[in-house]
């Protein structure tokens, strides 16, 4: 299982983090989030990295399907996601 750390810094999913390696997912992957923090969170994305678009709310320590539609992905505020995936 693939697993990647998203917060409310945006990642890039074409450069990875840390910048240089490869990152678990590219743009259009189907992942689970999952949010182990109190407090329901949107998991957004964007080409640009600067235009936003949200795509799943995720429930407090909930899952839920989301489709990382672009580059560039982040959480809403400022806690911590995790994106499975196989």
């Amino acid at each position: 299982m693939r697993v990647l750390v998203i917060n409310n810094t945006a990642t890039d999913l074409m450069s990875g983090t840390p910048p240089g390696e490869p990152a678990p997912f590219q743009p259009n992957y189907d992942v689970i989030a999952y949010n182990p923090d109190g407090g329901t969170v949107s998991v957004q994305t964007s080409p640009d990295g600067s235009t936003w678009t949200a795509r799943a709310t995720v429930p407090a320590g909930g899952f839920i399907k989301v489709n990382l539609a672009d580059r560039y992905v982040y959480v809403s505020t400022a806690k911590t996601v995790y994106l499975l995936g196989n």
